[in-house]
């Protein structure tokens, strides 16, 4: 097993506050309309398909952030799911809307269609 290093709570909110900006392209190669709408009161607002939005609280994504290391640095549905089932279940786009928060703040690489996993070690 790799041995991955953790960044703290503190360092994940000050890159999510940093790095996602307004009208930040979130976008995989399959989607068109995700962007960053609000980023504020640790919570983002994400755009997604033409006239709906997805909230996501820092909370959340450092709990998905912890459980990818304990996943072995693998990020993928099973994860999301676990932490925000109703939200994967009412928009599966959820899974790659938080993987792509993770590869822009540069934590996190696109594997391939269904899977993300960290860079840091």
């Amino acid at each position: 097993m790799k041995n991955y290093t953790s960044i703290s709570r503190e360092e994940l909110v000050n890159l999510l506050t940093t790095i996602l900006t307004l009208n930040l392209d979130l976008n995989t190669p399959r989607s068109t309309f995700r962007r960053v709408l609000n980023n504020r009161n640790s919570q983002i607002s994400v755009k997604i398909g033409r006239n709906n939005k997805k909230d996501l609280n820092y909370e959340s994504l450092f709990q998905i952030y912890s459980a990818t290391i304990e996943n072995n640095g693998l990020y993928n549905k099973q994860i999301c799911e676990n932490i925000l089932p109703i939200d994967t279940q009412q928009h599966g786009c959820t899974v790659h809307v938080v993987g792509m928060i993770f590869v822009r703040i540069r934590v996190m690489e696109v594997v391939d269609s269904r899977n993300y996993r960290i860079t840091i070690n």
